[in-house]
């Protein structure tokens, strides 16, 4: 048996790390964790079975404790086992020692289990992630078969995005269905996700609000009954955080001192320069930052793992306790002879952790506080509101009713019989805006105060050394940085804060982003990878920073380029070339150091699988700030399409949004809310984002996104052909224009035996029945359509539902309303299987075109041909001049079109002889300065697949 003080056993799994405790002393461990997923437990899992709990006992082994139980196996869903297996976990008891393990399952004899395990070194098993890796079955009150998980078995658990695992759903698992899932995973199978239940109505089981530590033993501090505090040191700092993370550390000291209804006095106490690990007894109540012994396994990625661990020492004391009033069955108002006495805490918190790493101010403050609960003696709640729940939901550190009730009866101000009533105060929760979360030097920024709980006091932090105690204040910088402002408020019972960065340039930046960029492999065994061009369309030499933003919680990459005036560069695969990125899957965000004319920089990308065959991708055009409320239109769930959402969150704080997947008549099949950490990235199968898409026939699909705040959320989807695995991209855009231009739609032959057509969706956004008029450019032919609030029109084959004469040409789609329909269009060809490839076409609003424009990533090649288009609206026929540039090359031509037309030709019969193997530049400029669009359609020439170029 180790002497009391030494370090902790422990091992980890993956980022969930299981705790051993030294068991002389007593110390009592808690942690903090994110959840994995389903296939990540079965990932992990070398057996997987269905069983029944025959039997559990204590041994000892190496002087720790143990857990043993015996399970009698019913089936083996993956791996080998005989007829009874036995798990082990840490902790135990016996008549004169005591060990917990936070986290670990408990068994009842009889109860039939689900469960998740790994070998361990001897023949036995562990289960994986801990409690995680053991289900119950139960059974909901008409008889059906749940397999159940309780979430407050001693860790603090966090979902994915952060936030309360399951905090506004009691999500269960549906029996067979799961079985049936799990059963498909380990072979490698890709089964629906369709067996979660909702808020399942279970059988009735016995239930409890607060516990203590321990069962029926009273853990607690003597110290402050004889008049003492609890003085917390703070060794090292957290990076990011106002004086390293003490200001945190203070107010989740206040959550518990500042109740006056009961006896717990904590303070702050001085910095400690040299200590032991938190598992070592010093006398000294530490708060360990920076983890700085290396206690908890790994280093915080902003994804998964744990974020803080506290654990307290005590000692079994002969002195009774007097619980001063019934708080319920489970803590009645009792004399316990006998009582362990808590004699130091210790928390750790882990390296990486961070408000630049996903956490916040707010939410560090919150996990101090709920881990200082446990060193008080509280485990977890059932209520879920209560700081002490099993889980964190980010709102802020204070008692809710449950905590409160808990601390009246194990830390009483006197021995009064009766529970002291709460105060009637309500907490404050702090949050703000910044008027710009990029600014120059000198700008003035306004905030705006936006708490909730009827502060009467506020401070600010901006983060280069200057406060202020106005509510609304107006701030500048003096220097180029990254600063961190934090706004504190209290109504004089509860405090509160959270923080938000700003950056800081000497010069104005205008972002471009190109919403999804790639090296990764995909469904049905493609690879996919991303092309990128940029081209200096002004008279300035700039410097152009890229900037990569992965997926949620990686950090992200930054680079630059210097263009001279005119010059194009193109990027085969832009993630590796540019960011050193062999794997991955995110957004490029695009800036200029220009100050004038900063629009000059042109970007077009292509993401695209394939090789020896022939390539099919999609173009992925700029996308700009949007509005808070976006559509997107013309998606598919099928046996033919699958679709992609991505969302990109380019601001620096973390938004919500919700979506809703819409029928063709409005009718809303399902909504999902999803927080978005700042600047993050995700993409998501429709199906997973809407489970009831997964047995759709739906060809009209629209989906409606709102973010929490305008100017941050992008998003986009991307649907792909199940045959020939071709996507195209769609943006998502705020409410239609009244007039818009779609070019190169179609209705002819092409080369090699394909036919070209144009499909159109229109979704009407508004609240009143819109009227729209479609007709080809040029013609007076039109023909009307009504579309319905909410309802969403697919036209297949555009020029065919015209009745037009014309076989390619451009399409004015008008609205008669004050706003136009969302458009969404595609040109496309098939074969005979019934496999599509073809191109999205970006529609355009005349009312923004000038004399000039260009497209950039054009080519002509053997391997790639290129059709580019020229639109005139105007009622005046136009001398266009094109200049081709690549490579230091320039070539001229000129071509004339008349008004209301459009003019496509071949790039090589302008530009006879200019082979360009990689992404070039084609600029157009109307010699009578009419206004003109121009387009273009770069096309392989061995799979035929066109990718459409947007101008500007």
């Amino acid at each position: 048996m180790r002497p009391c003080g030494s370090r902790s056993n422990r091992f980890a799994r993956f980022t969930l790390p299981i705790l051993l405790v030294s068991v002389l002393c007593t110390p009592l461990i808690a942690t903090t964790i994110v959840a994995p997923s389903d296939d990540e437990l079965i990932a992990r899992s070398s057996l997987i079975i269905t069983g029944t709990a025959i039997s559990s006992q204590t041994v000892e082994i190496s002087g720790e404790l143990f857990t043993e139980t015996k399970v009698e196996v019913i089936s083996v869903i993956a791996g080998k086992a005989g007829a009874v297996v036995t798990v082990r976990h840490g902790g135990g008891r016996t008549e004169s020692r005591s060990r917990v393990v936070f986290g670990s399952p408990e068994f009842v004899a009889g109860e039939r289990v689900m469960l998740f395990l790994s070998d361990a070194e001897d023949g036995t098993y562990v289960t994986n992630d801990l409690f995680l890796g053991k289900f119950s079955e139960r059974r909901t009150v008409d008889g059906a078969r749940i397999w159940y998980r309780s979430e407050s078995e001693g860790t603090t658990l966090l979902d994915s995005k952060l936030r309360k695992a399951h905090s506004t759903k009691n999500i269960q698992r549906q029996a067979a269905a799961f079985e049936s899932f799990v059963r498909e995973r380990v072979v490698g199978g890709n089964p629906p996700v369709n067996y979660f239940s909702m808020d399942p109505v279970l059988e009735p089981m016995e239930s409890v609000s607060f516990a203590t530590l321990a069962d029926s033993d009273i853990h607690r501090w003597f110290r402050f009954d004889d008049g003492g505090e609890v003085k917390w040191n703070p060794v090292g700092e957290q990076g990011g955080y106002d004086r390293g993370g003490v200001r945190e550390l203070e107010r989740a000291l206040n959550v518990w001192s500042g109740y006056p209804a009961a006896r717990i006095r904590f303070s702050v106490g001085p910095a400690v320069e040299r200590t032991v690990p938190a598992s070592a007894r010093n006398e000294i109540n530490e708060i360990l930052f920076n983890d700085p012994f290396g206690e908890i396994f790994g280093r915080w990625n902003g994804q998964s793992g744990v974020l803080a661990q506290a654990e307290y020492h005590a000692v079994k004391v002969n002195r009774a306790w007097s619980a001063p009033f019934d708080a319920g069955q489970s803590h009645p108002a009792k004399t316990y002879p006998e009582v362990w006495e808590i004699v130091e805490g210790n928390i750790v918190i882990q390296e990486g952790v961070s408000p630049f790493n996903r956490i916040g101010d707010v939410m560090l403050a919150q996990i101090i506080a709920h881990e200082l609960g446990h060193t008080l003696g509280l485990a977890h709640s059932r209520d879920s509101e209560a700081l002490m729940s099993s889980t964190i939901d980010g709102t802020g550190a204070f008692l809710r009713e449950d905590d409160q009730l808990a601390v009246r009866w194990l830390y009483p101000v006197s021995s009064v019989p009766t529970p002291v009533p709460a105060p009637e105060v309500t907490p404050v929760t702090v949050d703000f805006t910044v008027s710009k979360e990029f600014a120059e030097v000198a700008e003035s920024l306004q905030l705006v105060d936006l708490s909730k709980g009827s502060p009467v006091k506020w401070e600010w932090s901006f983060g280069d050394g200057r406060t202020s105690t106005e509510k609304n204040p107006v701030h500048q910088y003096d220097s180029p940085g990254t600063y961190l402002v934090t706004l504190s408020a209290t109504n004089g019972s509860f405090t509160s804060s959270r923080s938000r960065a700003v950056v800081v340039t000497t010069a104005p930046q205008v972002h471009s982003l190109i919403p999804v960029a790639t090296q990764t492999t995909g469904a049905r065994d493609t690879t996919w990878r991303t092309e990128l061009a940029l081209f200096n369309s002004g008279d300035q030499e700039t410097v152009v920073t890229l900037v990569y933003i992965s997926q949620t919680g990686e950090p992200w990459l930054t680079t630059s380029v210097a263009l001279s005036a005119g010059e194009s560069v193109s990027y085969d695969n832009a993630l590796p070339e540019l960011f050193g990125v062999e794997s991955g899957l995110g957004a490029i965000e695009v800036s200029t150091d220009l100050t004038e004319n900063p629009e000059s920089i042109r970007v077009s990308s292509r993401t695209f699988t394939g090789a020896e065959d022939g390539t099919y991708g999609q173009s992925v055009p700029r996308l700009l700030s949007p509005d808070s409320l976006n559509y997107i239109t013309g998606i598919e769930s099928n046996a033919s399409f699958r679709t992609n959402v991505g969302l990109v969150n380019r601001s620096l704080s973390s938004i919500s949004a919700e979506l809703s997947l819409l029928t063709s008549t409005g009718t809303v099949i399902e909504t999902a809310i999803l927080e978005i950490d700042g600047r993050s990235f995700r993409q998501l199968p429709l199906s997973v984002l809407f489970p009831k898409a997964a047995g759709l026939s739906e060809e009209a699909l629209s989906l409606r996104i709102e973010a929490s705040r305008g100017g941050a959320l992008s998003s986009y989807a991307s649907v792909v052909d199940n045959q020939s695995n071709d996507p195209f991209f769609v943006p998502g855009t705020p409410i239609g224009k009244r007039h818009v231009v779609v070019p190169g739609v179609a209705h002819t032959a092409g080369a090699g035996g394909t036919f070209w057509r144009t499909d159109v969706t229109l979704y009407n956004p508004s609240n009143e029945a819109m009227n729209v008029e479609l007709g080809m450019l040029g013609s007076d032919q039109r023909r009307s359509i009504a579309i319905e609030p909410g309802h969403t029109t697919a036209i297949r084959d555009v020029l065919t539902w015209l009745n037009t004469a014309a076989t390619q040409g451009a399409l004015e789609i008008t609205s008669m309303n004050e706003v136009g329909p969302v458009v969404s269009a595609r040109t496309y060809t098939g074969n005979d299987q019934g496999a599509t490839f073809g191109q999205w076409v970006q529609q355009s609003d005349p009312a923004t075109w000038n004399d000039g424009a260009s497209i950039t990533g054009v080519k002509s090649s053997a391997r790639f041909r290129t059709n580019a288009g020229i639109v005139n609206a105007g009622t005046v026929g136009a001398w266009v001049d094109l200049s081709l540039r690549s490579d230091g090359r320039t070539a001229s031509a000129r071509i004339f079109v008349e008004g209301r037309t459009q003019s496509q030709f071949a790039l090589e019969s302008q530009f006879s002889g200019f082979e360009i193997e990689s992404g070039a530049t084609l600029i157009a400029r109307s010699a009578e300065g009419i206004p003109i669009m121009i387009y273009g359609s770069v096309v392989d020439n061995l799979s035929g697949d066109p990718t459409f170029l947007g101008g500007r």
